[in-house]
């Protein structure tokens, strides 16, 4: 009887060392879940963190590409030779109308080339 009533107490022991074992394994899993529901947070924040700065280098750099281009036109309509005498004649005329007009004369001003 003595071997059987140390057995039962052995195994009663070894129940209440389960229970905690398992109570243990339980609040681990929770903290788990926890844990891995932040990691999935956080992976999609970097994701979207990612996003943001492949759109803002793709901006910048056509943002570059539209500002040589820009100075490209920038140089080349420097480089245009112009024959600025035409538009200086076209000027003085326009200057000379208004002129005589600005009095409230209605006389005619005549075309010089």
């Amino acid at each position: 009887a003595g071997a059987g009533a140390r057995a039962r107490r052995e195994a009663r022991s070894l129940r209440r060392q389960l229970d905690v074992v398992q109570a243990e394994a339980r609040r681990l899993e929770g903290e788990e879940s926890v844990v891995l529901e932040a990691a999935r947070s956080l992976d999609e924040d970097v994701d979207a963190f990612g996003e943001f700065c492949d759109e803002t280098v793709g901006r910048c750099a056509r943002r570059r590409r539209r500002d040589g281009a820009l100075e490209v036109l920038r140089r080349r309509i420097d480089a245009i030779e112009i024959d600025r005498a035409p538009f200086e004649r076209i000027d003085a005329y326009v200057r000379a109308a208004c002129g005589r007009l600005a009095p409230g004369g209605d006389e005619p001003v005549p075309f010089v080339e």
